[in-house]
């Protein structure tokens, strides 16, 4: 159990550390939030592991990071807040 869970947090620090956002840049991709803004975790520990990404003659906009529940009722259904973007070809 252990080994299984330090795995999983090595591929969640190479990720948010942008080893594979570089791959994807390197590529001629664009991230629609150049300003990295967290989705998972909070505080100290949070950073930025969700992207939505355009090649060339793809532009975005409105970038926002929403609030996990939708519903101040329900509970969140995962730990990483939802994204959005406008996205113009």
């Amino acid at each position: 159990r252990l080994q299984r869970f330090a795995g999983k947090v090595i591929r969640t620090c190479r990720m948010a550390e942008g080893q594979a956002l570089e791959q994807f840049e390197a590529a001629g991709y664009h991230d629609a939030d150049p300003t990295m803004q967290p989705t998972i975790g909070g505080g100290r520990v949070a950073f930025q592991l969700d992207h939505i990404l355009g090649t060339s003659g793809v532009t975005f906009s409105d970038f926002e990071v929403q609030t996990r529940s939708l519903h101040p009722d329900s509970e969140p259904i995962s730990d990483h807040s939802p994204i959005r973007a406008r996205v113009t070809i």
